[in-house]
């Protein structure tokens, strides 16, 4: 997840989260920092904060050997005011309880409680991506809906709003996920790989035409 190669059906997603990640952690955190990973699972980004971290804990629905809170978003059992960076990827189109823009408030201001005064949250999501219930998929988020999201929280303010690659690569992620799905237990495997990778340069060369950019109406983040 933090450096796949040019054949891998996600490598216009995981590098752009990547680099995003990395950018907010060089402007925004303060070592020695007190991380808390929401939904780690195995931790891949723990390799970009381990030289700022005082601490770096992860808590996620299930155990496991990188998971010291077994609880879900929407009720962080994490003391209040206790960490200087809240990490969220890929987590938000997964929560339980969003049943009403409330509950996705609710979301973020368990978050924002949890954070020290001056504290930081990244928060990544989905803008597009096929539906993928681990264990449920409830939602995918406009620009606009996060902005309002954030506005309608309390005790949290938003300061970057980040769109990770643009139309091009959006078309693209979508085509080499059932690539992806095709060819990768066949014989076609090869096939799979060479696709894939074409479609990646094409995404690449889409994303530069500034029609198909946020924010422009009609496109894809």
């Amino acid at each position: 997840e933090r450096r796949p190669g040019f054949a891998d059906a996600y490598y216009l997603h995981y590098p752009a989260v990547a680099a995003s990640l990395v950018g907010a952690r060089d402007r925004y955190v303060r070592r020695p920092a007190r991380i808390l990973d929401v939904g780690c699972g195995d931790m891949p980004y723990y390799p970009f904060f381990a030289d700022v971290a005082s601490e770096y804990l992860g808590t996620d629905v299930q155990p496991g050997s990188q998971v010291t809170y077994v609880c879900p978003v929407e009720r962080l059992d994490v003391p209040d005011a206790s960490f200087d960076l809240v990490l969220c990827t890929q987590v938000l189109e997964h929560v339980s309880e969003h049943e009403t823009i409330v509950d996705a408030i609710m979301t973020l201001a368990e978050i924002a409680r949890v954070l020290r005064p001056g504290g930081h949250a990244f928060v990544t999501t989905h803008g597009v991506w096929p539906f993928h219930p681990y264990p449920a998929d409830r939602w995918r988020w406009t620009q606009q809906g996060l902005e309002k999201l954030v506005e309608d929280t309390p005790g949290i303010a938003l300061r970057e709003l980040v769109p990770h690659r643009a139309t091009a690569s959006s078309l693209v992620l979508l085509v080499n996920y059932y690539v992806e799905i095709v060819t990768s237990r066949t014989v076609l495997k090869p096939l799979g790989w060479a696709a894939i990778s074409v479609l990646n340069a094409m995404g690449l060369a889409g994303d530069r035409i500034e029609r198909l950019r946020y924010p422009h109406e009609d496109t894809l983040i």
